[in-house]
């Protein structure tokens, strides 16, 4: 990790937490989740903490996140998730949903991230011509 990277995360170093995310800590969020099948059962990230922390587990909530995400990543477990007043967690239900979370959550935000990240490094030469920041004109 760079020290602009972790200027950027403020500390936080993604591969360190990763280093200690448990195969206890894995088994219990999907214990958990298990109980939440379709999006109509979600359980909200704040009764999933408590819910862990009710069975010592004492992470914090980014940590779980990054948790979750891993599960995704490398186990695919169909775990969706979304932000919100009213997101939570929960268990993708059938192929339908499935489709439908990995479309507009994953493909769609993915694709936008990219769009961002082309465009921003199409435009860095208005920005910084000389590797300094320029406001570019109207």
């Amino acid at each position: 990790m760079t020290s602009k990277q972790i200027a950027l995360n403020f500390g936080f170093s993604k591969s360190e937490v990763e280093a200690n995310i448990s195969e206890q800590i894995r088994m219990k969020i999907l214990q958990v989740v298990m109980y939440h099948v379709g999006i109509e059962n979600r359980i909200s990230r704040k009764d999933l903490l408590a819910e862990l922390r009710a069975a010592g587990f004492n992470q914090d909530d980014r940590t779980i996140r990054l948790a979750i995400s891993n599960m995704r990543r490398i186990y695919g477990i169909p775990i969706a998730g979304t932000g919100g007043i009213h997101g939570g967690y929960w268990i993708l239900k059938d192929r339908e949903e499935k489709d439908a979370y990995c479309q507009v959550e994953l493909h769609d935000r993915g694709t936008s991230l990219l769009q961002q990240e082309s465009s921003i490094n199409k435009a860095a030469a208005d920005w910084y011509p000389n590797g300094q920041l320029r406001l570019p004109s109207a």
